[in-house]
């Protein structure tokens, strides 16, 4: 980006005015100087809802695969990792004056690189924005259960009917211009995280002091059946991709950062929401893998009873977060498909006017022949 000013990008000579990316379908808000548009505690929250969601819980039970002590060093060194990647993402769009991911594809790669980033990446966000539907729908079934006290009192449409509520009331979100308009939305959605991760250690701590009701499922303590270390390289490939999709954000960071637009804030929002992020799935990766144990399924929420109080308060939250994180996938699905059209419709268009053009060449080299005129006399 520009090192004053607003933000600027600029493109090949040869590539044709018409299929270039519009303020619109980059992620950038046309006609403004996003140099100051976001503070940094809403760039936070920002990132940290969009990397907190339906992969929570599965933590403990990539946890449990890697054992007491490796489970949290390995999931800390994917955190790091993922920080040092998002840095270097942040490098090159500064350098090359990139302001999305299609954007650094195509000065990097040309035309080609451009189609298949912004393939790659409708691929990726179109299925999770179905996936988050789909489980808040899974999640929000045995909640209302839960407060209607009968598991035979909702109906089979039930649940798609609790998805369309849920899309129907979130749409208006979809439909925002920019990241810093969900600035609230993302707030509440990594708050509404912290109640998951309350009722998963209230159940871990019954579990650890035997006081209150201590949950039917909790076993041994560590060491007494548990390892520390994975025990083969099957359970080392079953945990890292848990991990590493855990803190995938990487296709906002980039909106973040041309709304921030100072080096050294977007370095410290990235550090600041690595570190955050890291704490919670420590906790709540931790907790719910000393509950279940060697039971724990990879839905942590199956190993407690539909009855638990806590852990349906905990559920009630992580539909919240769910539902307020599901803008956050939204808004570059869209700009995404709008920039796939873009695409498709200027390979048209080039090659239409290629026709035109090959045409008029052919009709200007073609040379006139005089048609034959009437034999003279005396010929």
């Amino acid at each position: 980006l520009a090192s004053r000013g607003r933000a600027r990008t600029s493109w090949p000579a040869s590539y044709p005015p018409t299929c270039r990316g519009s303020a619109r379908n980059l992620g950038v808000r046309s006609g403004k100087s996003v140099g100051s548009a976001m503070r940094s505690h809403s760039a936070i929250f920002n990132l940290a809802a969009t990397i907190c969601g339906g992969g929570v819980l599965s933590l403990p039970y990539a946890i449990g695969q890697l054992g007491f002590v490796a489970g949290p060093l390995a999931l800390a060194a994917v955190a790091v990792v993922t920080d040092a990647s998002l840095q270097l993402l942040i490098t090159a769009a500064r350098r090359m004056h990139g302001l999305s991911y299609e954007d650094l594809a195509v000065k990097t790669y040309g035309k080609a690189g451009e189609v298949v980033t912004v393939l790659l990446l409708f691929v990726l966000l179109l299925p999770s924005t179905v996936a988050y539907l789909v489980l808040i729908a899974d999640l929000e079934v045995p909640l209302l259960e839960y407060l209607f006290n009968d598991s035979h009192a909702l109906g089979p449409a039930t649940r798609p009917l609790a998805m369309a509520i849920t899309l129907a009331a979130m749409s208006p979100f979809c439909f925002q211009d920019s990241l810093h308009a969900l600035r609230f939305t993302s707030f509440i959605s990594f708050s509404s995280t912290l109640l998951l991760a309350g009722a998963v250690l209230v159940r871990a701590a019954q579990c650890a002091g035997g006081w209150g009701d201590p949950p039917e499922q909790c076993g041994a303590g560590p060491g007494e059946g548990d390892s520390l270390y994975p025990e083969s390289a099957r359970d080392v490939l079953l945990a890292i991709p848990v991990f590493a999709t855990a803190f995938l954000c990487h296709f906002n960071v980039l909106p973040v950062h041309n709304e921030i637009h100072d080096a050294d804030r977007i370095r410290s929002v990235i550090h600041w929401t690595m570190g955050i992020v890291l704490a919670l799935y420590l906790l709540v990766g931790l907790g719910g893998f000393y509950v279940g144990r060697e039971r724990t399924c990879g839905n942590v929420l199956l190993n407690f009873p539909a009855d638990d109080g806590a852990m349906a308060l905990g559920r009630a939250g992580l539909v919240v977060t769910l539902s307020m994180s599901l803008p956050l996938l939204a808004v570059p699905c869209r700009n995404t498909m709008l920039r796939l059209f873009d695409l498709v419709n200027c390979d048209w268009a080039r090659g239409r006017r290629r026709r035109r053009s090959s045409v008029g060449i052919a009709t200007e080299e073609t040379p006139l022949v005089a048609a034959p005129g009437p034999p003279t006399g005396g010929a």
